[in-house]
């Protein structure tokens, strides 16, 4: 759960009181769902309506933790990113990405090692000195304004977004440091091809009527 304290978009004290409901929200519902622990094993098939659900592989806590990260991602960080956009404040934006994957990462537990490091080693958030390749140019290391990983979990892919200029170095660097970091001939032995490339980014969603 991100506390008051993590300042991500902060700007006015409008957007505070804002968080701080948000706050109180998941905080109500959490409880809630901490109200059914003693029927817990009872309740979640009839919950979901699949009565093949092991209850035995998750606890409460983990539907706690994928509530808390379904909220923020759909109420908060998605429309502040939005917003981040619409005003181009790439700093705001950055920050909230991080907060996306890290929320991936420790509440819904679904990322590998090597899409929980890609993301974090383009944004600086992690830094190792033995990521540089020999065959790296020698120029000025390149940050992601924002990264994250995307796909269905335990897999999937991962996308950072840069300005146009620095798109190569930054690829370059990226599919170098990820090489030395994750040899292929040690972390992968079905030799699955690693795939890097350039896009631009769609217009996005539109709306007729």
């Amino acid at each position: 759960m991100i506390h008051k304290s993590n300042k991500f978009y902060h700007h006015d004290d409008d957007e505070e009181d804002n968080l701080q409901i948000h706050h109180t929200v998941v905080q109500s519902i959490t409880n809630r769902i901490r109200v059914m622990e003693p029927f817990y094993e009872e309740l979640v098939p009839d919950l979901f309506g699949l009565d093949f659900i092991d209850t035995s592989c998750f606890s409460i806590e983990n539907l706690v933790d994928r509530f808390q990260q379904f909220y923020y991602e759909n109420e908060v960080i998605v429309p502040a990113v939005a917003n981040s956009f619409a005003i181009k404040d790439y700093s705001l934006l950055g920050k909230l990405v991080d907060w996306s994957h890290k929320q991936t990462i420790e509440l819904l537990e679904n990322t590998l090692p090597e899409t929980e490091w890609l993301p974090n080693w383009a944004r600086g958030i992690v830094e190792d000195n033995n990521t540089r390749s020999d065959s790296s140019p020698k120029c000025e290391r390149v940050y992601a304004l924002a990264a994250s990983v995307f796909g269905a979990g335990f897999g999937g892919s991962c996308w950072a977004l840069v300005r146009k200029d620095e798109a190569l170095s930054f690829l370059n660097q990226w599919r170098d440091a990820y090489e030395v970091k994750f040899p292929s001939q040690t972390c992968d032995p079905d030799n699955l091809p690693r795939e890097f490339f350039i896009m631009r980014p769609g217009q996005g969603a539109l709306s007729f009527g």
